[in-house]
């Protein structure tokens, strides 16, 4: 047989010698023309799906037109066809939008709102030849130089070059975006001061409002902090059945920006803000002092009071609170605690009830109505379209080459040449708007072998000033790991040398280069050494003298925000390096039953697909892999009571990556996952007898009904809105795995209740058991005891047989043709064992051999 599996050194052989890069640019025009798109595949199998939003797209489209520096697309040539390995998410984007297949969106355009629902037919002729002619750069890898690899071998280096640009993204969190967007924002930098001066402010901030539990390490960082201030100065300006639905993310920025306009003397707000943080404070010292926990959605919901009660003109309550108003607070949040408990705390049913409590506290307590605050009226409606819909329309189109970039081409830099500039000049690695240094090891060890094979590295961007300092945009991550590694140090703006966190750090778990592994820059041979210092890195310098109106922060945030990374451990990653016929099994498992069994239902509004349904399945079969006679049942799954309700989740997502590795790299650990598949596809089979209880013809209705089925299964006391979770489907695997198909189609429907029962206990566990976790196993494994099937142990003796033929009159006890004593025969289990029948001499009959092996698992009349 073939070897499936390319080796140490052939694989290595291929990245050093075989492989050659070519970069170029090419016009948005010239690169989808008929000829060019009839040649590249934008969707090979390994690719994620299409996860862009339409704001997200749009933002993208504006960045084109706007001129700004986005990331290469990376192909792969394969002399037949071009597939695209990096930016599926770019090329099918700027392909809907050539094909008319998409409108630019308000929400997504940051500057030019004049191009609001404009598609590409419709774009003014100025605007459209911007587009049109506007540039791709491209980096296009080729095998050559070897005869025509193995098409599995070569589906191997492609994912390897997939892998490689799509996991070392370190995306930016939310504040740190914020952090970029308001570093010049006036209120923002006052409470800056305030929490750099004042440490009672950030104290109460993250005791109130970040920590889940009060004796919970600290974890808000000041950026943190800031964008919860930001958000609570406004939020009381949204209906609660408004941001309640998800909705406030834009919202709330277009109401802090009209904030900010409206205020002359910014210097107020810290101080007031920080008197209804004490009030909050004080107030929930009591309450817990009365016995009720510390709860941060408490705590953030009497702060929004206080903004509503001020916002209606009404005197706040005195700091500190006064005895009256601390025992009404103690019996109204004694009785009413459980509308504020935290369990699915973002979700829509959990933020109503908890905020309506808090509408109800402070109009008993200040005797005024509120009710505007509960749900959005028409009134309410009209201002939220009217802020959507206002802001920076001015922006015409024939303002456009204003902010348009004076783009330059790249300069092609070695690490040496990118060192000594950095000596020389100064340089602004950590502007105010960047993050931290969060590469880690693994990550950067990766960068630094992606080198030494002489893979092209993402583009860095540099914003030169006219005082000297370059400041670097995007690539800070990758500089810092290439100066660490070579233990070099870089001048900062201050003029001072500057070291990199992971200075002088060693490679860690190289996944082509092993030899590698353990050694610093100054281990390695003097070639590899060579190899690092003379990669060509690709540098894009940005002068502030050619681009006067040119923002490095807008450039950071187009380049960083909403990135949509692959993560980890997940099946959009398992998906571009596992083993082919895995992935395509699971792939085509997933499709075939769709249309009723998924965690993310397919067919909603704005959906973005992470291929979370394809995961499960990948999940349950790892979890099926893993069970043998000798493993607990429950070993791979973390079974957890919180309060009344149970949860479940796998121990370690990484073990399902191992599993992958271990069946992409060897036969016996492919055979093993592929057993897993197997059972997943058989615990399906029993999972839709189990719900299935009625004749259904049409295709349609009978997935309608599967689904609604299986929602009841799952959510035996909730009628709508049933939201599906990966646990669902672990308590599934739980209860079904171990049964046969067999025992399952002979009592299809008492299993349903069956199962439901162990749900509504999973739900909600009794009051008086002790250990909700173990006594929800022993109620799994009773259920698996009263269907399972009896090991064949009993040996009939010849007397036995002999005994059995006379008392069935010399009868087969299948066909009831004669048999007799000295015949072939076979010991026929009337009710067959795999349906639940025993094993003793009740239960027992003697057939002639063709009509046993006729009857296989079927019920014998007789």
């Amino acid at each position: 047989m073939t070897d499936l599996y390319l080796s140490q050194e052939e694989f290595q052989d291929i990245f050093k010698n075989h492989l050659k890069i070519e970069v170029y640019s090419k016009p948005i025009e010239s690169l989808f023309s008929v000829r060019s798109r009839n040649k590249i595949d934008f969707s090979p199998y390994y690719q994620r799906n299409y996860v862009w939003d339409e704001t997200k797209a749009t933002y993208f489209i504006e960045s084109i037109i706007l001129g700004t520096e986005i990331p290469p697309l990376i192909f792969f040539n394969n002399s037949d066809s071009i597939e695209v390995i990096d930016g599926r998410q770019r090329f099918e984007t700027l392909a809907r939008f050539f094909d008319g297949e998409l409108s630019l969106k308000r929400k997504g355009l940051g500057l030019l709102k004049g191009l609001d629902r404009k598609s590409i037919k419709t774009l003014p002729d100025d605007v459209l030849d911007v587009f049109l002619t506007s540039t791709m750069r491209i980096i296009e890898f080729e095998i050559v130089n070897e005869p025509k690899l193995d098409p599995l071998l070569q589906d191997k280096v492609k994912k390897e070059i997939f892998g490689r640009y799509n996991s070392g993204i370190t995306p930016l969190k939310k504040a740190e975006v914020e952090t970029a967007a308001y570093i010049d924002d006036e209120i923002t930098k006052s409470f800056k001061v305030e929490f750099e001066k004042h440490g009672e402010l950030e104290s109460h901030v993250e005791r109130l409002f970040f920590r889940a539990t009060f004796d919970e390490p600290s974890r808000m960082k000041l950026g943190d902090a800031l964008s919860f201030v930001r958000r609570m100065l406004v939020q009381y300006r949204v209906p609660v059945t408004y941001f309640a639905q998800g909705k406030k993310g834009e919202v709330l920025k277009r109401l802090y920006d009209q904030f900010g306009d409206s205020i002359d003397d910014c210097s107020i707000l810290a101080p007031a803000f920080l008197a209804k943080v004490e009030f909050v404070a004080q107030l929930t010292q009591f309450l817990r002092d009365s016995g009720l926990p510390h709860n941060r959605s408490l705590n953030e919901c009497l702060l929004w009071g206080l903004f509503v009660v001020e916002n209606e003109g009404e005197e706040l309550p005195s700091t500190p609170p006064t005895e009256d108003f601390l025992n009404a607070a103690k019996v109204f949040f004694t009785d009413n605690f459980a509308a504020f408990d935290e369990t699915d705390r973002h979700f829509y049913g959990p933020v109503i009830r908890r905020y309506n409590s808090t509408i109800d506290f402070y109009e008993q307590q200040c005797g005024i109505s509120l009710h505007i605050y509960r749900a959005a009226t028409e009134e309410s409606k009209d201002n939220m379209r009217e802020l959507m819909n206002s802001g920076e329309a001015g922006e015409t189109i024939s303002e456009m080459e204003s902010l348009r970039l004076n783009k330059p081409d790249p300069t092609r830099l070695s690490i040496e040449d990118i060192h000594k500039l950095m000596t020389r000049r100064k340089f602004l690695v950590r502007p105010p708007y960047q993050r931290q240094e969060v590469i880690n090891l693994p990550k950067a060890s990766s960068i630094i072998e992606s080198i030494l094979l002489g893979i092209a590295l993402p583009v860095i961007f540099v914003f030169k000033r006219t005082n000297g300092v370059s400041e670097v945009i995007d690539g800070q991550q990758r500089l810092l790991t290439i100066l660490g590694f070579i233990q070099a140090e870089y001048t900062n703006e201050l003029g001072k040398s500057t070291r990199s966190k992971n200075h002088a750090f060693k490679l860690r778990s190289p996944r082509i280069l092993t030899e590698f592994k353990g050694a610093a820059f100054h281990e390695l041979p003097a070639d590899a050494q060579d190899r690092i210092m003379d990669f060509q890195l690709f540098v894009v310098t940005i002068e502030e003298r050619l681009n006067e109106a040119f923002d490095p922060v807008d450039l950071f945030i187009r380049l960083n925000d909403k990135p949509y990374p692959i993560k980890e451990h997940s099946f959009e990653m398992w998906n571009s390096w596992v083993d082919k016929e895995i992935i395509t099994a699971l792939r085509k498992l997933c499709r075939k039953n769709l249309g009723w069994l998924y965690v993310r239902v397919p067919t909603q509004r704005n959906f973005r697909d992470r291929m979370e349904n394809e995961e499960a399945l990948a999940i349950m079969s790892y979890l099926s892999a893993q069970v043998s006679d000798n493993t607990d049942f429950f070993n791979d799954l973390d079974l957890y009571q919180k309060d009344l309700r149970l949860n479940t989740r796998i121990k370690g997502k990484n073990n399902v990556t191992n599993a992958l590795i271990r069946a992409s790299e060897s036969e016996k650990g492919k055979a093993e996952f592929q057993e897993g598949v197997k059972a997943t596809r058989r615990n399906i089979k029993k999972l839709r007898l189990v719900l299935l209880n009625r004749n259904i013809e049409d295709e349609k209705e009978l997935n309608a009904y599967l689904e609604a089925r299986l929602n009841e299964l799952c959510h035996p006391d909730k009628s709508s809105n049933v939201r599906r979770a990966y646990q669902d489907y672990y308590v599934l695997w739980m209860c079904l795995d171990p049964l046969s198909l067999e025992i399952t189609q002979f009592n299809r429907l008492e299993m349903y209740d069956e199962i439901r029962s162990i749900f509504r206990f999973f739900r909600e566990v009794p009051k008086d058991t002790s250990d909700g976790a173990d006594a929800f196993r022993n109620v799994v494994l009773a259920f698996h005891q009263k269907y399972k099937i009896e090991p064949r142990r009993l040996k009939l003796s010849e007397l036995e047989k002999a005994n059995l033929i006379r008392d069935q009159e010399n009868e087969c006890s299948i066909s009831g043709a004669p048999i007799f004593v000295g015949d072939e025969i076979h010991v026929d289990h009337e009710q067959p064992l795999a349906t639940g029948g025993a094993d003793d001499a009740s239960n027992m009959g003697i057939s002639h051999p063709d009509a046993n092996l006729r009857k296989g698992a079927k019920v014998s009349d007789k």
